[in-house]
């Protein structure tokens, strides 16, 4: 716990299921709230609207890493968590513990280095040239965006390839540190970012962000965690994990669900750009930023709690792993309720008092409708990790058919009604097929795995 769990804040704390990784994680999520507001209240100060718009845009082409990624960091820490439970690491040597656990957790992480190693690669060369093609359509000479988008590309390649040594951090149950750097990365890189917008510096501004979460990610591997990493290095594994018959049956419903959730949560931006321009665009991706700090504060309480959950399921301590899981999921969706509520009144006060920066987010309707999302979506976010952590994914063909109607309909409505058809098919597709359809998995599943 923090602290002496006799004193009343840390009974509190304990109550709400806060340990060290939470609070990291709390602190980081509270952070990218101060510093995404920050944010959007300095592009409205410093930047055009086009610039916005194409910020916004960049950010949303980047996420592109997920199709190239294809859920291997999703699946890998359950993996990873169910070896660990024989193994430990004292923070200064190297790992130790049971021969087999520890040969087989070697071979995973190998195999997951020279997977994001080819991935990182290939990220590079076709995102560079998909976002080229793309931002050529935009035929506005005021703005300069090819050298930023080719350096942008290169950071999110590098920091592609570092992917995985958090995976396996947090699989392993070193939440802390994982969840340390993370609140740095979170902490400095939009400092580098004001910085660089306040002196002129426009799209450049994302570079600037981006090299200092990869000079902290290169802190973390080759100063603070070394040791735990090179026992990958200096270790021969004589007990191999095979990919094709343990992880693939896993991975490929993920990596469809990965692929599915570009469509969930980033396809809104690039078609706002095509169908009515960077304004309208950097409209809708500012406001979309603010659901997303939601949604990531919230998470704070689901996605710590995912190598617990292994480590219960792995001993069959079911009735833990649910009263757990019960407990969690219902904060985590208090809080997205009580953000939302939140987040609606200070959009709705902005246009009532007629703020300026109301006129680079989004009108009320499409935010409210947005915010609504957002928090039913809570439910099933804490749903799939529950399952994930069983390392099976019973819901990889529901997924695929919300990413892609979802897709579909965004695009649809979004093309001819803009903003409001995109925000309006976001809480549709939620509410009417992910929310039930995560509902009736999760009530199957419990029943048939915990006999």
């Amino acid at each position: 716990m923090l602290s002496n769990p006799l004193t009343p804040v840390a009974r509190f704390l304990s109550w709400l299921e806060i340990d060290h990784a939470v609070a990291y994680s709390i602190l980081e999520k509270l952070w990218k709230l101060v510093a995404g507001i920050t944010t959007i209240f300095l592009i409205s100060i410093y930047i055009s609207p086009e610039i916005q718009g194409y910020y916004f845009t960049f950010m949303s082409i980047l996420a592109l890493q997920a199709l190239l990624e294809l859920g291997f960091s999703v699946v890998v820490v359950p993996f990873a968590s169910h070896e660990w439970i024989n193994l430990s690491w004292d923070g200064k040597g190297p790992i130790t513990g049971e021969k087999k656990s520890l040969s087989r957790l070697i071979s995973l992480g190998r195999l997951l280095f020279k997977w994001y190693l080819i991935g990182g690669t290939l990220f590079v060369l076709t995102v560079f040239s998909i976002g080229y093609w793309f931002f050529s359509q935009d035929h506005n000479l005021e703005v300069v965006w090819q050298g930023p988008w080719f350096f942008a590309v290169l950071m999110t390649g590098f920091q592609f390839l570092v992917i995985p040594f958090y995976a396996m951090l947090e699989g392993c149950h070193q939440i802390k540190n994982s969840y340390l750097f993370q609140l740095l990365k979170t902490f400095f890189s939009p400092l580098l970012l004001w910085l660089v917008m306040i002196l002129g510096g426009d799209l450049w501004m994302i570079v600037a962000m981006l090299t200092t979460r990869l000079i902290l990610d290169l802190v973390l591997i080759f100063g603070r965690c070394r040791n735990f990493f090179w026992t990958f290095i200096q270790t021969t594994p004589t007990t191999h994990i095979h990919w094709k018959s343990e992880i693939w049956p896993m991975q490929w419903k993920i990596s469809l669900g990965a692929i599915a959730g570009y469509f969930m949560f980033s396809i809104y931006t690039p078609i706002m750009f095509h169908y009515h321009g960077a304004a309208t665009a950097g409209q809708f991706g500012m406001t979309w930023q603010m659901v997303e700090i939601l949604s990531a504060l919230v998470s704070a309480w689901i996605l710590p709690k995912v190598p617990r959950y292994s480590a219960l399921i792995a001993q069959k301590k079911y009735v833990e792993l649910d009263r757990h899981f019960f407990r969690n999921s219902t904060i985590a969706v208090s809080m997205a309720f009580l953000g939302a509520i939140a987040g609606g009144v200070f959009i709705y006060g902005l246009n009532v008092f007629e703020f300026q920066l109301a006129e680079r987010l989004l009108s009320p309707l499409p935010t409210f409708l947005l915010l609504a999302a957002v928090t039913l979506i809570q439910i099933p976010n804490c749903i799939s990790n529950y399952l994930y952590s069983h390392k099976q994914n019973p819901l990889v063909w529901l997924h695929v058919g919300f990413g892609f109607l979802n897709g579909l309909l965004v695009w649809l409505l979004g093309s001819n009604f803009g903003p409001l058809g995109a925000s309006a098919s976001y809480l549709a597709t939620v509410a009417l097929v992910l929310l039930p359809g995560e509902i009736i998995i999760f009530n199957k599943c419990r029943r048939e795995w915990h006999l």
